[in-house]
């Protein structure tokens, strides 16, 4: 009898190390099924988040010193819109942001140096990050440089003013899923660069004309429209002058910078220059790598154009143009 109590003991506490073994094993399983989900949730949202890269194409510096013109093939430190879509060529306006893609949404995106740019709904606490659907559907962005004045009223088309000031950049349409993310983005010049020099061709000149008081030029169009679907390009509004220089410049025999500003893309352009002694208009037009006119509009698109006017004692101002590429190193000027 005593030997089936101890037997029955032994049973009982075998039991209960087998029960105590099963409940241990059971809580492990739970934190490590707790562990994965935590680690697997982690990935997931690094690898849904939406991240961008850019450059800007055909761009190096130059000898100018203007502050308007991008310089430059990287995009670090600049601020563009990049908007984006879970439809092609459709970018509604910024509405309450649903998560967890927070798409469509219309981004002020600035560039990190090297390391691709998470794009987020707020990025001063970089909070609410866009993401990737997980089912695979694609998203759609473009790239608007600068930023602050695009505006859409239908969400196909972005529309910017030419002010003679703001270079104006656009990056076509793309798409990336999760499982094949969005490439990089590569940004255009849209409008034309015109830099103005000039010089009297003798003494005599300089007394006949004074000083230079201004110089504008007049700009066909006044807004700028681009298609987001194909990133088709029209120019609209009316014809407006852009001032590229309102300081009182003395003339001299040798070359001097009279100003610039970006404008709308055309193939010859009306300047009207108020001296003290005189006010004249001139008319230049543009010509190719090889001396030609241009025949296109088209052509001067995302160019700079070195306007020389040479200021005669016969109450005469001569216009020539020479093409210099963007992306033209130490460009010398005579």
């Amino acid at each position: 009898k005593f030997t089936e109590n101890m037997a029955a003991e032994e049973g009982g506490a075998i039991q209960n190390r087998s029960t105590m073994n099963i409940r241990y094993y059971k809580i492990l399983l739970i934190l490590s099924i707790l562990f994965s989900s935590c680690v697997k949730t982690e990935d997931i949202t690094d690898a849904d988040a939406v991240c961008l890269r850019a450059d800007v194409t055909s761009l190096a510096m130059t000898r100018s010193a203007d502050d308007f013109a991008y310089t430059g093939t990287s995009a670090a430190g600049m601020e563009a819109e990049v908007w984006f879509s879970n439809e092609s060529g459709i970018y509604p306006a910024n509405g309450s942001q649903v998560a967890p893609t927070f798409i469509p949404y219309r981004a002020k995106v600035k560039y990190e140096d090297a390391n691709p740019t998470t794009v987020y709904v707020n990025p001063e606490s970089k909070t609410d990050a866009l993401s990737y659907p997980v089912n695979g559907e694609p998203v759609y962005c473009v790239g608007l440089y600068p930023a602050g004045k695009w505006t859409s009223p239908d969400g196909t088309k972005a529309i910017h003013p030419i002010d003679g000031r703001s270079d104006i950049m656009y990056a076509s349409q793309l798409s990336g899923t999760w499982q094949n993310p969005l490439p990089i983005q590569h940004y255009f010049h849209k409008l034309t660069w015109l830099k103005v020099e000039g010089r009297a061709t003798d003494p005599d000149a300089i007394d006949n004309w004074g000083k230079i008081l201004s110089i504008s030029i007049v700009n066909p169009c006044s807004n700028i429209e681009i298609t987001l679907s194909d990133g088709a390009v029209n120019f609209t509004g009316e014809k407006k002058d852009l001032v590229a220089l309102d300081t009182a410049t003395g003339l001299s025999v040798t070359v001097q910078d009279m100003g610039s500003l970006i404008c709308t893309p055309d193939t010859e352009y009306e300047m009207k220059i108020v001296t003290e002694k005189s006010t004249k208009t001139v008319s230049v037009t543009l010509k190719d790598e090889s001396g030609k006119d241009l025949t296109a509009a088209g052509e001067a698109m995302g160019k700079l154009f070195i306007i020389n006017l040479y200021f005669t004692p016969f109450n005469e101002i001569n216009a020539s143009c020479v093409l210099i590429p963007w992306f033209e190193q130490e460009v010398e000027l005579n």
